[in-house]
């Protein structure tokens, strides 16, 4: 609780001058932002031991709209007390998708251009991938990070949350409807054995290169989305035979089910992600997961959120030759229920219960928690 306060006292001093700055000028190009997440969570049986486990995020945006289409943006990251899965869980998918190691760091940096008719938009700088590629709008209420990206994405090391590195993205709007996407994203996002520091950016023929290519088509009532991905550097095999090429792919499909229109949030949503990614180098070689969720389900309570989702990472057959005790995959089951509190706080109490987590014999894990979010600014 003594570090909880810290955090809330840090922010107020941070973004007292936004709120004052705000107020004296709402039209300014400058739009600067500050959020507070706290997850308490506490396993209270299974996984690699019980226990109960605080941790918090700090998020500083900025975000600059200029003239002829330019637009910037600044983020930074600070985590503290991350860990939870690792000392507790045990599970691959990760139960809280604010848990990272401890530190202060730089997640975004870029300038993005938009022509005039609106059909280009071309981004470059320092870029979380998973802010354009692989985005889950319906699924993003839930706390495991298997409802942003995918596992059997995210376990190949991309420029995503905590740790990002340069890119140059090219949207492409074909019509209202149809929207490509292509990115050229370093091989190697930032440093991955000092992750805690600001800023670690290389660039060199040892770390090659990461591109993803997505198409999405958006219809009335939902969106379908297609994408693939590949590394210019080969990977390790499992088995010590060799390299072979880190690649996959993934779809996804959202559906609004109950909307009347474009601009209704209200009522039930569905989504479903399925994702491969190269067994021979990788750990996990599959992904499938989805749920429901239901906007305003009391009356008077409209931005409430409630909903229930089902994430399956299929270990590889690689991985399985050298752990033949292990189970096939591991599956968390998860339900929430996210609360506005006024229009600062957030409250979203979560309960999700993993099956065979990490795959090596641990008993099944129940993960009972608390997220609290508050934002400032803007």
């Amino acid at each position: 609780m003594k570090s909880f306060a810290r955090l809330i006292a840090a922010i107020a001093l941070a973004t007292g001058a936004m709120n004052g700055q705000a107020i004296a000028d709402a039209a300014s190009p400058l739009h600067l932002e500050a959020a507070a997440t706290v997850d308490l969570l506490d396993n209270t049986q299974g996984g690699l031991r019980t226990g109960a486990w605080a941790m918090s995020n700090l998020d500083l945006t900025a975000a600059w709209t200029g003239g002829n289409g330019w637009e910037g943006f600044a983020y930074v990251l600070a985590n503290h007390h991350g860990g939870f899965s690792e000392r507790y869980v045990g599970d691959v998918q990760v139960v809280s998708n604010i848990d990272a190691p401890p530190g202060v760091r730089l997640m975004e940096a870029w300038a993005r251009y938009t022509t005039a008719d609106e059909r280009f938009v071309t981004t470059a700088g320092i870029v979380n991938l998973n802010a354009i590629f692989d985005t889950q709008p319906i699924g993003g209420v839930f706390l495991n990070s298997s409802a942003g990206i995918g596992a059997d994405y995210a376990q190949s090391g991309p420029s995503i949350f905590p740790v990002t590195g340069f890119a140059i993205v090219e949207e492409w709007r074909v019509t209202d409807a149809i929207r490509l996407r292509a990115g050229l994203f370093d091989g190697v996002a930032g440093d991955p054995q000092h992750g805690s520091v600001f800023t670690s950016l290389q660039m060199n023929a040892e770390e090659g290169s990461h591109a993803v290519v997505e198409a999405e088509f958006l219809f009335d009532r939902g969106f379908a989305k297609a994408g693939t991905w590949s590394y210019s550097v080969q990977g390790d095999r499992l088995d010590g035979s060799g390299s072979a090429d880190r690649t996959g792919t993934y779809g996804q499909l959202g559906l609004y089910l109950t909307r009347e229109n474009e601009d209704d949030e209200q009522g039930l949503s569905a989504w479903v992600r399925a994702g491969s990614a190269s067994g021979d180098v990788h750990d996990l070689s599959g992904y499938i997961g989805g749920g429901l969720t239901y906007t305003g389900p009391l009356p008077g309570r409209n931005g409430d959120v409630v909903g229930l989702a089902v994430y399956r990472a299929q270990f590889s057959e690689a991985w399985q030759a050298l752990n033949p005790q292990a189970a096939d995959a591991e599956t968390t089951w998860e339900v929430t229920w996210q609360a506005p509190v006024g229009s600062r706080l957030v409250i979203q109490p979560d309960l999700q219960y993993i099956q065979n987590p990490g795959g090596l014999g641990a008993k099944d894990a129940v993960v009972a928690g608390v997220r609290l979010r508050m934002t400032f600014g803007g």
